[in-house]
């Protein structure tokens, strides 16, 4: 019988695949996390917590089963294995596919693991929501700007307002300040929820400072989906934004790189006709 297959996942990566001993190993050394890391192995159907496997709790209790026994052998092999780790019912799923042994073939099926043992989710707010409230943000402070803007162009000592002038103007100054300060703080608050949801540290708002960086968290807060920095893989809506995001910074590139070829040749025709006018007297 061929040696047994097993894949874990070690920081949200998916490693393998590696004999049952490695897995034991990187266990006994600390490498691996019986509570929040995943395993994938023979008989199983999905990916699971480190813990819920019999096989790979041995390692660390040091006692009489610190060795596994050897497996059987023959067609009963597969089954037996199976029928310590599983439930019937997964057993019987399991033989239904033919082949016990394959990975699970589903590009997510880390990830819906990974979301499961987070509790079914991840907290924070989520892709849809960020980008819903950004808009509402986005409208709402825009609205009250440009209503505080008209408000105070409207006083003027030809409409007789004169003498509330300087309290209503000076009032609608720290509103405007108000509003826009407002509105910082809250794309602040977003965007930190956002990236809790993604399972980053709030410090990661800082990149959006830093040009260059700052793309490159914008990508993350909009494309990604929960828990993206353990598990790396992006869904499908994840992937449409992710090529939309490409277009469009290739997009910018070409606009910029046309405005510069743009603003040179105007210098360089500017610059040839005070060369003909300089000449020419």
């Amino acid at each position: 019988m061929s040696e047994q297959v097993w894949y874990y996942s070690q920081h949200g990566e998916r490693k393998g695949p590696v004999t049952l001993e490695v897995i034991q190993g990187a266990i006994a050394h600390g490498k691996i996390d019986l509570a929040s890391d995943l395993v994938w192995g023979p008989g199983l159907s999905d990916w699971v917590k480190v813990d819920q496997v019999p096989e790979l709790q041995s390692p660390l209790t040091g006692g009489a089963n610190s060795v596994p026994p050897p497996p059987p052998s023959g067609a009963a092999a597969a089954d037996s294995s199976m029928s310590n780790i599983v439930p019937p019912s997964a057993v019987a799923k399991a033989r239904a596919t033919g082949n016990p042994y394959a990975s699970p073939e589903s590009e997510n099926a880390l990830q819906d693991a990974m979301n499961a043992r987070n509790g079914g989710s991840y907290p924070g707010m989520g892709r849809v929501a960020f980008i819903l409230w950004n808009i509402l943000l986005g409208i709402g402070t825009t609205g009250a700007l440009l209503f505080l803007i008209f408000g105070l162009a409207s006083f003027s000592p030809e409409n007789g307002m004169e003498g509330l002038g300087e309290a209503l103007v000076g009032g609608i100054m720290i509103g405007l300040i108000l509003i826009y300060l407002g509105g910082i703080l809250v794309s602040i608050l977003i965007a930190c929820s956002r990236l809790k949801n993604l399972s980053m540290s709030r410090w990661n708002y800082l990149w959006s400072f830093i040009p260059f960086a700052n793309i490159w968290l914008s990508y993350r807060l909009v494309a990604c989906p929960a828990g993206y920095q353990q598990h790396k893989q992006l869904d499908t809506p994840g992937k449409v934004i992710k090529i939309l995001f490409i277009l469009l910074i290739v997009l910018y590139m070409i606009m910029l790189i046309f405005s510069a070829a743009s603003a040179y040749k105007k210098a360089a025709d500017e610059a040839a006709s005070q060369v003909e006018l300089e000449q020419s007297q």
